[in-house]
C-alpha cells in the first residue's frame, strides 16, 4: 500500500509539472520543484500524533474502548 501511494504521488507530481517519464527526472528533482512533502512520511505523523493523543487521554471514551476491544466470536490474530 505503502509503493502503491508513493507512486500515485509521482505521477500526480508530474501532471504538476507536465512532464512524463520519458524525461526522465529524477524524483528528487521532481520533488523539490513541486515542493509537496512525501505522503507516507506525512501519514505516519498523523498516525503518530493520534497514538500520543491516545495515549494521553484521561478519559474511557470510545477511542480507548475501540483500541482495546476484543471480538466476541474470534479469537486475536497471533502476532
Amino acid at each position: 500500500m505503502k509503493r502503491k501511494l508513493q507512486i500515485t504521488q509521482r505521477a500526480m507530481e508530474r501532471q504538476m509539472l507536465n512532464i512524463t517519464k520519458r524525461d526522465k527526472k529524477r524524483n528528487e528533482w521532481i520533488r523539490n520543484q513541486t515542493g509537496v512533502k512525501d505522503v507516507t512520511r506525512r501519514i505516519a505523523q498523523r498516525k503518530w500524533k493520534w497514538a500520543g493523543h491516545i495515549a494521553r487521554t484521561k478519559d474511557l471514551g470510545w477511542s480507548i474502548e475501540i483500541l482495546q476491544w476484543i471480538p466476541r466470536d474470534k479469537k486475536r490474530p497471533r502476532r
